[in-house]
């Protein structure tokens, strides 16, 4: 089994999302939608000074699971 942790900008989140459902088959995943932080260059606090913000998909894939390319 492994374990897929993508974090990233919630600009993003909608594009990120339908491509791995569209590749992988039976792709299941618990979305957290807004994750705060500081990354090595930025900060993404969704604040007047910091306003950009992440999310976060974890998901469980197992051996078996068929990727389409």
């Amino acid at each position: 089994m492994k374990r897929i942790e993508i974090f990233a900008n919630r600009s993003v989140q909608d594009e990120i999302i339908g491509g791995l459902e569209d590749a992988i088959t039976d792709f299941y995943y618990t979305l957290i939608p807004v994750v705060n932080g500081r990354g090595k260059c930025q900060y993404r606090l969704g604040t007047a000074t910091w306003p950009e913000e992440n999310f976060m998909i974890i998901s469980y894939l197992d051996e078996k699971t068929q990727i389409r390319h």
